[in-house]
């Protein structure tokens, strides 16, 4: 029976709905802890406070997939990083390389020192927390992708270098897990992905480049096989695996988004 479609939703209470193993890979880049604003309530993942809340909030994620997945499948996950206090480059003096949610910032104080892990300027390390707790829970973490972006913004800060990556993990349950090894040799022969941040289609703020997501389709899934993404935005995982010849499931909290995917995807 194929499944194709985008539902609208909370991404919990969609997950739980899913029967136990009945998706054959997940690839999704959940929402950056307060960076964009996707204008869906304030207790969206991504909107809490205290990062500690996040790491946990993106772990309860990882936890229902790890149940949906068959035992063979593939969880291939993107997380962003960030400074904690300073809120984004609004905070800068050149205009021209304002973010296109600023306004979100500007509505956000500073943050003030709280403990050694949580004071201003210190890289929280937000992905790699993620994947030790994900660790913790069985998944097994088979590889450290690093996505290098050649177009990635200026860098304000004065004190520290140009940041231009951003951290893929292939998780899986078992030892046992799908590849196709020619696929995966021609695909992502290497470790370290280039893919430049394509232009924001359909007024998302984050869309993924289908040049991010169709290696891991093509190395570590079948045809025909359920691609799943819990966060999939302007639709980018769901349009890749048609055209690829799988089935997909999409999950977005808007409404507008959903919309948008389900006409990406006809």
């Amino acid at each position: 029976m194929k499944i194709n479609t985008i539902v609208h939703g909370k991404c919990l209470e969609v997950l739980k709905k899913i029967p136990s193993e009945t998706v054959h890979q997940v690839i999704t880049s959940p929402p950056y802890w307060n960076l964009r604003d996707y204008d869906i309530g304030p207790d969206a993942l991504g909107n809490e406070i205290n990062p500690y809340d996040y790491i946990n909030s993106v772990v309860n994620v990882t936890r229902e997939i790890h149940r949906i997945l068959k035992k063979d499948g593939n969880f291939i996950l993107n997380l962003g990083d960030r400074f904690y206090g300073n809120n984004g480059l609004h905070r800068g003096n050149i205009k021209k390389y304002k973010r296109t949610s600023h306004t979100h910032f500007s509505k956000m104080p500073l943050l003030k020192k709280v403990d050694n892990y949580r004071q201003p300027k210190q890289l929280l390390l937000l992905p790699f927390r993620v994947v030790a707790k994900m660790q913790e829970d069985s998944w097994m973490i088979r590889n450290y992708y690093t996505w290098e972006k050649p177009n990635a913004a200026p860098n304000i800060a004065r004190d520290r270098s140009r940041t231009i990556k951003e951290a893929i993990f292939l998780c899986v349950k078992s030892e046992k897990y799908f590849c196709n090894t020619i696929a995966m040799n021609e695909n992502l022969p290497t470790d370290v992905i280039k893919c430049p941040i394509g232009k924001h289609k359909n007024h998302h703020p984050a869309s993924f480049p289908e040049k991010i997501v169709e290696p891991f389709i093509l190395s570590f899934s079948r045809p025909e096989d359920l691609i799943l993404d819990p966060f999939c935005g302007s639709g980018t995982v769901p349009a890749v695996a048609k055209r690829l010849g799988r089935d997909f499931f999409g999950i977005d909290l808007s409404k507008d988004y959903c919309m948008i995917s389900r006409e990406r995807t006809k």
